[in-house]
């Protein structure tokens, strides 16, 4: 196997030990703040730091915590310094803060990417049009799988790992480090005979 990849997803076990963050209300009552399309925000983003809020409010945040936009994670400041090296180079990390203060961080991997053969790819299809409107079994376009360890697809964080790379994925860095939080879903092999890593 040269490359396989990863989807990162709160799993069922997951959620019922770790919360999902939430945006909370701008000021101004926008939700353009909270936006995400795989486009960089920093130029937009606020001075102070946006509030997310934590529900259910009483479960303890990991280290890789499910945010409530697709294709965006939120980080620990622990999470954030032991992986930063590696998500500055495959996206933008956004400063956050929990309801009491906690520092965050939000990881939006940029641009979307453009790899998944939608042709192959088994799910639900709008039946005007054919077009995928969910997917159940991925297939991508290898040679369109970029070089980076982390990225972004279709409003998903998927994370590269296999023998061919110079770097570890997501998955391989979270388990090395010891980040609690989220779980991985392996999705794909570019070997014909998929099988988990």
């Amino acid at each position: 196997m040269r490359i396989a990849i990863v989807r990162a997803a709160m799993t069922a076990s997951g959620y019922f030990v770790h919360p999902y963050l939430h945006p909370t209300e701008t000021a101004d009552g926008s939700r353009e703040l909270w936006t995400f399309v795989g486009k960089p925000k920093m130029q937009d983003w606020p001075d102070e730091p946006p509030v997310l809020k934590a529900e259910p409010p009483a479960r303890i945040l990991g280290d890789l915590s499910h945010f409530n936009c697709s294709g965006v994670l939120a980080l620990s400041a622990r999470a954030r310094k032991l992986l930063g090296s590696v998500l500055d180079r495959c996206g933008e990390i956004l400063p956050a803060q929990a309801m009491d203060g906690t520092p965050l961080f939000l990881f939006q991997p940029v641009p979307d990417v453009d790899c998944i053969d939608e042709e192959r790819s088994v799910g639900d299809r709008i039946r005007r049009t054919g077009a995928l409107s969910s997917i159940t079994k991925y297939e991508f376009v290898p040679e369109l799988v970029p070089a980076v360890p982390i990225f972004r697809a279709r409003s998903n964080i998927f994370t590269v790992e296999g023998r061919d790379r110079k770097e570890p994925g997501l998955q391989s860095l979270a388990k090395q480090l010891g980040l609690t939080g989220f779980s991985f879903e392996f999705v794909w092999s570019d070997e014909e005979s998929s099988c988990e890593p």
